[in-house]
């Protein structure tokens, strides 16, 4: 059930960040990312596959690469995060480093990126929410339930 939930969040988000903010923070990205702190490997990288073919499928000339640099970021998100003992700064890290591989299997397919100053401020504002993003996803689905 928490999967499906997850899938859903994804899916809102996919249709929020396409269309009402499309040059904001990869919200879609933080949500694989943080889903891969708490889910195993493959979990991570359904995830983050289903997100990819989200893009993959809202702009054709991208097919594959999304799913790919997604699929990548959750997979290597969820077999990191055995390396940091409970590490908030590590959403930072992993955030970073999974906009660094989507954007770089985008480049190394021939998708047109952003212009630079613009891909910097997305950049700067997704690693910025990478916290919350990790607070907000872990209380909506992975809290414990409180024992009575």
């Amino acid at each position: 059930m928490r999967f499906v939930l997850l899938a859903v969040l994804v899916y809102g988000l996919f249709v929020f960040q396409t269309g009402l903010l499309p040059v904001g923070p990869d919200l879609v990205l933080l949500t694989v990312v943080a889903a891969a702190l708490n889910e195993p490997r493959l979990g991570a990288a359904v995830i983050g596959l289903f997100a990819g073919l989200l893009f993959d499928l809202a702009a054709p000339a991208t097919l594959g690469a999304n799913m790919l640099g997604l699929g990548l970021a959750g997979y290597g998100a969820a077999a990191a995060r055995r390396y940091f003992y409970a590490a908030r700064w590590s959403m930072l890290l992993l955030s970073a480093a999974g906009l660094t591989l989507r954007w770089g299997i985008m480049a190394l397919g021939g998708v047109r990126l952003l212009p630079p100053l613009r891909l910097a401020a997305v950049a700067v504002m997704t690693v910025g929410l990478a916290p919350l993003a990790e607070l907000l996803l872990t209380w909506l689905l992975y809290r414990s339930p409180r024992s009575a």
